[in-house]
């Protein structure tokens, strides 16, 4: 997919009506070469340079946006931050800031990954999946959302010590 440039983005029109525009994606699918940048000032990938294997690119991206965020308070402009992450889809395999939100001690696991390759096989009905691997892949994907809301709170967090939070609105 490939956004064409006829159409007009959301980043477009609020860049129009005086607002700055700052894009951040964890995702190498949304990327301004397939047009998703459209209207936005700056553009950046967070999934380059991810900080460990397991981390999709989530921590570097709220790193950005509270760079923005903090820069964006002091200029009196209203702003349109965008920031995508990437932590709630396949593989699974979450930071030790995920497991730990849970309780999860990843001694106890029976490994540390779930893979896309593994949920195409139960997808398909290629293969039906046991009690213990459904368990692992729930807990799994439950620690990635958990470190995705560490990573979103961080964001959540300079809003608010910048006074901005109650003037945002926020979409999830």
């Amino acid at each position: 997919f490939i956004l064409a440039n006829h159409y007009t983005t959301l980043a477009e029109h609020l860049k129009e009506k005086g607002f700055a525009t700052y894009g951040i994606t964890s995702n190498p699918w949304v990327t301004k070469g397939r047009g998703l940048a459209q209207g936005f000032a700056a553009f950046e990938a967070a999934y380059t340079g991810a900080e460990a294997a397991s981390d999709k690119g989530a921590a570097r991206a709220s790193d950005l946006a509270v760079r923005f965020i903090e820069a964006a308070a002091n200029a009196e402009q209203p702003f349109f931050l965008f920031v995508n992450y990437l932590e709630a889809y396949l593989p699974y395999a979450p930071p030790d800031e995920g497991l730990l939100a849970l309780g999860v001690n990843s001694a106890d696991l029976l490994r540390r990954e779930y893979t896309i390759g593994e949920a195409e096989e139960i997808i398909t009905s290629a293969r039906a999946a046991s009690d213990d691997e459904l368990a692992l892949a729930r807990l799994l994907y439950q620690c990635e959302i958990a470190y995705q809301d560490q990573q979103l709170g961080r964001v959540f967090e300079a809003l608010e010590a910048q006074q901005l939070l109650n003037n945002t609105l926020i979409i999830v």
